[in-house]
C-alpha cells in the first residue's frame, strides 16, 4: 500500500474469543476461520465514513499496473454495487443450481468487470457505504451457514449487486 500511496490504516486481527455477539458457525469451523470472519464483520460493522471502505488481507499482492487497473474501474464502472472484489477465483462449474442460476458470475456490458455470485476471495475488496446496513444483516442471518469469510460471501452474494 505505501508503494502506490494508499492511505491505510491495520486492523489487528480478532480471534474466536472475540466473538462478543456469540455467532454460531458450522459444527467444525476452525478458530482462525472465526476470527477472520470477525475481524471483516467488524470493519464493515464499525466503518463510519461515507468513503468506501476498502479491505485487504495482510497477505495482498498487489500488482505493478495496480493504480492503472483502479483508474480503470473508476472511469468505466457505472453500475449500482454493494462490494467490488477486486480479484474473484470462480469454481466455474456446471452445476447452475450451486450458488446461482446463472453460475459463478455474468459477463456485464463494462469490458473486465463481472457481476458475481461465486467469488471466493477476500484478500482485497470495496464495500460501499450506503450497503453497510445491508451488508452486515444478510452476514449475522448466514453466519450459523459458514465455516470462513469467503464461504459468507457465496451465501449472501446473490442477494447483493456484486461485482469483480
Amino acid at each position: 500500500m505505501d508503494e502506490f500511496k494508499i492511505e491505510f490504516e491495520f486492523f489487528d486481527a480478532l480471534t474466536e474469543k472475540d466473538n462478543k455477539e456469540n455467532f454460531s458457525f458450522l459444527s467444525g469451523t476452525k478458530p482462525g476461520n472465526v476470527g477472520c470472519t470477525l475481524s471483516h464483520y467488524n470493519l464493515i460493522k464499525n466503518h463510519n465514513n461515507d468513503k468506501l471502505l476498502g479491505i485487504f488481507e495482510d497477505d495482498v499482492l498487489l500488482c505493478d499496473d495496480f493504480i492503472e487497473r483502479f483508474s480503470y474501474i473508476e472511469n468505466n464502472f457505472n453500475l449500482d454495487w454493494d462490494i467490488f472484489f477486486l480479484s474473484s477465483f470462480y469454481h466455474l462449474n456446471n452445476d447452475k443450481q450451486r450458488w446461482h442460476e446463472t453460475g459463478d458470475f455474468e459477463f456485464t456490458d463494462i469490458k473486465y468487470i463481472h457481476r458475481v455470485y461465486g467469488s471466493f476471495c477476500t484478500h482485497s475488496y470495496l464495500v460501499n457505504p450506503k450497503s453497510k446496513d445491508k451488508i452486515i444483516n444478510l452476514m449475522k442471518k448466514n453466519f450459523n451457514r459458514s465455516y470462513a469469510i469467503d464461504h459468507l460471501y457465496i451465501l449472501i452474494q446473490p442477494e447483493l449487486n456484486c461485482f469483480s
